[in-house]
């Protein structure tokens, strides 16, 4: 007796097509016409537009493009060389990390924030243990992990 086996296949993970800057300006011109002309209808804008995979966008991602043709992105982020720890918590972490680690032997990061004040653990990832002490020169060479 032979069983039929079910083979499952994974769908393939859809890339999201997107128009480009040309397209999307294409689609503001049509829309946005010098004074005195009509602006031309999306069904239309449609037919003359595409995105990156060459399928044809939908009604709504013009609109969205017309919309937000000209707005400015706003800076985003932290600004160069802002810490989201002041220097007393910095020493704070300098000096556990000295208690903890005897000259000449490493140390790893969760040790290090096992040994810190509670308030500083709320504050601070084993990430910001690792950078910070490597911005010092106490790097690689001194921690494991």
């Amino acid at each position: 007796m032979v069983r039929a086996m079910r083979v499952v296949m994974k769908k393939k993970e859809k890339k999201i097509a997107r128009m480009d800057a040309a397209n999307r300006a294409m689609c503001f011109a049509f829309r946005s016409p010098p004074p005195g002309e009509k602006p031309m209808k999306y069904i239309l804008i449609r037919k003359l537009v595409r995105k990156d995979d060459g399928s044809r966008p939908g009604i709504s991602a013009m609109q969205e493009a017309v919309a937000s043709f000209r707005t400015v992105k706003k800076k985003r982020g932290r600004k160069k060389g802002h810490c989201n720890t002041s220097k007393a918590e910095d020493k704070k972490l300098y000096q556990t990390f000295h208690k903890l680690r005897p000259p000449g032997h490493g140390v790893d990061s969760r040790k290090v924030f096992k040994a810190l004040p509670k308030k500083l653990q709320k504050k601070m990832c084993r990430r910001t243990i690792r950078r910070r002490l490597a911005k010092k020169g106490l790097g690689d060479f001194h921690l494991v992990g």
